[in-house]
């Protein structure tokens, strides 16, 4: 059976310590909308990755010839890639996956420009793409530079092993793609469109390089490649270390088959995480936007308000009724819209 050689592990613990952070006394607005959406952010990340490995999970259980690996970060020459997902056979065909959480979907145009939707509205992003292929580059480097072990009697030469990428969505977004795209677009595939893609890019009857005795050896070596990353949230979102434990030191890694991925299973896809402003009044933003011609004034105490509080009262239109309170004046405000 096909085995997570590095298992599939959520973000939990970055989630508590965010958590933490945001529940303390004393933040600013800005620094309390940035953390928000930091969470927000992982955990729709953690949601579109669970998907993809309850997905390979089903689809390799039928074999012993692949190796499963998550969130594996590697480092060569002062670069560095986050993988998702690194598939790797016997035959040495590495497919590198890209995970993305696209809830309402997304388009290409016929320049390869990429646009996401969010509560209906496009808004530009980064090629998922040219992300992957920066992933793809780093692994072929360290390849050559034997800075990843080879199996006996491979010399990791460019006709010896197979890097292929994908970028993998959820199969309930919607996907439009510009007509005459070429085929470097084909790899942008649905979680469900997985295994079909990895076996067409990397043939079902493989040529066996790797022996059945020495694959498990050679899983366990790449696995050694993993240089995990210590994050400092506190100091990311430049607080004190007081104000936060830092996240704790990765756990090490440990060489272990899995023939069962444990609570993974398919959820409907977590929604993409934006930032605030995404999800205000159209107009309010539009306000906004003309500048700083018009100063933000709490409508109780005539107060300036920061753009993020004002923001706030936006995105809750129903409990404040359109108007901008400081955050003073925010819990009576709710009082009297309720009564």
């Amino acid at each position: 059976m096909a085995f997570f050689a590095k298992r599939f592990e959520d973000n939990s613990r970055d989630i508590e310590i965010l958590q933490a952070l945001l529940d303390r006394d004393g933040l600013s607005d800005a620094t309390r909308s940035k953390i928000a959406w930091q969470i927000k952010a992982i955990r729709a990340g953690d949601a579109a990755e669970k998907q993809v490995a309850y997905e390979l999970q089903a689809s390799f259980a039928h074999t012993d010839r692949w190796a499963i690996f998550h969130n594996l970060r590697l480092e060569h020459a002062g670069l560095s890639a986050q993988i998702d997902f690194l598939l790797v056979n016997q035959g040495l065909h590495f497919v590198v996956v890209e995970s993305k959480s696209f809830s309402e979907g997304f388009a290409i145009n016929a320049n390869g420009e990429f646009t996401r939707f969010f509560a209906g509205k496009p808004a530009g992003m980064p090629s998922p793409i040219s992300q992957n292929e920066k992933h793809i580059n780093l692994l072929r480097m360290m390849m050559e530079a034997e800075a990843l072990p080879r199996p006996k009697g491979i010399l990791f030469g460019k006709a010896d092993y197979f890097v292929h990428g994908a970028v993998v969505v959820s199969p309930t977004a919607r996907v439009s793609r510009a007509p005459g795209l070429g085929k470097k677009f084909d790899c942008v595939i649905k979680s469900d469109q997985i295994k079909d893609y990895v076996y067409a890019q990397s043939g079902q009857k493989m040529l066996m390089r790797v022996k059945d005795d020495e694959f498990p050896f050679f899983t366990a070596k790449i696995l050694e490649a993993h240089r995990p990353i210590q994050r400092d949230w506190a100091r990311q979102f430049g607080l004190s270390a007081e104000q936060s434990a830092k996240v704790v030191s990765a756990p090490r890694m440990r060489f272990r088959q899995e023939t069962n991925l444990e609570a993974v299973s398919p959820e409907p896809a977590a929604p993409d995480p934006v930032t605030a402003a995404e999800t205000a009044e159209p107009a309010a933003v539009a306000q906004v936007q003309e500048g700083e011609k018009k100063k933000l004034i709490c409508a109780k105490c005539e107060a300036a308000v920061p753009f993020a509080v004002a923001r706030f009262c936006w995105m809750n239109k129903r409990r404040f009724g359109g108007d901008i309170y400081c955050r003073e004046c925010q819990s009576d405000a709710k009082v009297e819209a309720v009564a």
